[in-house]
């Protein structure tokens, strides 16, 4: 089957299931850069009080912010995915319907 090959009854291995499949990946993509942030946030570093600590500290503040908005953009982005991924299925199943 290649890939913009599909029947109603068949669209997870189809293109649009194809496209689903990826938003879904997407979104596990997310879920490990929350994980990622959630390690960052669990460093035990108040008892490093010099500048350079201090400095660290803000560096690693400003990295988790960047972290969370990717993890943002990325959901949006599997939202978006899996929208397209629908839409194919449902563009896919309408034109079956016409031989």
């Amino acid at each position: 089957m290649d890939f913009w090959t599909t029947t109603p009854a068949d669209s997870r291995t189809g293109a649009g299931g194809e496209v689903r499949q990826l938003a879904q990946r997407l979104l596990e993509c997310e879920a490990r850069l929350l994980e990622v942030n959630v390690s960052l946030a669990g460093l035990e570093l108040a008892a490093w009080e010099s500048p350079a600590g201090q400095a660290f500290r803000r560096a690693l503040a400003e990295k988790c912010l960047r972290v969370d908005d990717a993890a943002d953009k990325v959901r949006a982005a599997a939202g978006q995915v899996g929208a397209f991924g629908q839409a194919v299925e449902a563009a896919l199943a309408e034109s079956l319907r016409f031989p």
